[in-house]
């Protein structure tokens, strides 16, 4: 993959509003996967709190001793570039479990980690990838096999952009995943995308979302995908709904007889981004005929958001890898 980055929104400071914490809108880590060392320390005991608070919430019955085993065995005495999708089939038969999900599936690219402020603010209405098992369980973590050692390399572990077919550890898990997430959504299914990526576009190929969550998507599995357009104010505008990859995206869906709707930055999205974002209050993003106040914005949204968020922005839920 060419990891030349592409120009997207500029990266801006987290806003602090009262004692809470946000994340921007834009960020290139959805596919930008740079090696970040090593294997993360104390991963083993990571993974096992996860899972017992996942399964303590959600009553599966799973085994999180033997989840750790398979998780570890997927990739063991293999170089971290040696590692297919196909590795983690037996984690995830194990990890696999029942999930209201009809109607309901996000899925996203470059909009991390918007996407989950967007999501919690919604109460209940979209499920993400990190609302399952495997993704709530291993996100934002990192890890990779020494075969010199015989262990876990907790000192460097190498960006997927590195391995011959991307077949490096942590994007094949999110591969899998993804395949996983796609294969058990049903009905009307969602997207949000960015639509102010200048390089490589909303429906980028070179995201997750374009090579393999699109093509897993089966009629009448999937009846319907509505698109959630969203944009930085601050930049120019580079895609909308009916131009650019937009236009693949429908062309992919149609053929698989899929109905594609596309919305750009519906109100909810705009009163999140102007809540989130006090340097976006004086353009017509925010203030335009139609919108509430900034006042009512907040107000809006206080309400919807913050109790939530002050629980998964501790959590650190919203620092993903793909």
């Amino acid at each position: 993959m060419d990891h030349t980055k592409a120009k997207v929104a500029k990266l801006r400071r987290p806003t602090i509003v009262a004692i809470l914490y946000f994340p921007v809108l834009i960020t290139y880590a959805v596919i930008e996967v740079e090696s970040q060392g090593g294997t993360t320390i104390g991963i083993k005991d990571i993974f096992a709190n996860r899972c017992n608070t996942f399964q303590q919430k959600h009553q599966l019955g799973k085994n999180c001793t033997k989840l750790w085993e398979l998780f570890l065995d997927s990739f063991a005495n293999k170089t971290p570039c040696a590692v297919t999708p196909e590795s983690y089939s037996q984690f995830f038969l194990e990890a696999n479990h029942t999930a209201s999900v009809a109607d309901k599936s996000l899925f996203w690219a470059f909009v991390n980690p918007f996407v989950y402020n967007f999501s919690e603010s919604q109460r209940g209405k979209y499920v993400t990838i990190l609302d399952l098992l495997a993704g709530y369980t291993l996100n934002d973590l990192q890890w990779c096999w020494s075969i010199e050692k015989h262990d876990l390399d907790y000192v460097s572990c190498p960006a997927f952009k590195n391995c011959t077919g991307e077949n490096e550890a942590v994007r094949s898990f999110w591969k899998a995943n993804s395949q996983m997430f796609a294969n058990l959504s049903t009905g009307v299914v969602f997207a949000m995308l960015n639509g102010s990526v200048s390089t490589g576009g909303a429906y980028s190929n070179r995201s997750i979302f374009y090579t393999v969550e699109v093509p897993a998507m089966t009629y009448p599995n999937i009846k319907e995908m509505r698109v959630i357009l969203v944009h930085d104010p601050l930049i120019p505008f580079e895609e909308e709904c009916v131009n650019g990859t937009l236009i693949e995206l429908k062309d992919d869906l149609t053929r698989k007889n899929i109905k594609y709707i596309c919305e750009k930055d519906p109100p909810e999205v705009r009163s999140l981004q102007c809540f989130l974002h006090p340097e976006y209050h004086n353009t017509s993003y925010c203030v335009s005929s139609g919108e509430r106040s900034i006042h009512h914005h907040a107000l809006w949204v206080l309400k919807n958001v913050v109790i939530t968020s002050i629980g998964i922005l501790l959590s650190s839920r919203y620092k993903t890898i793909f």
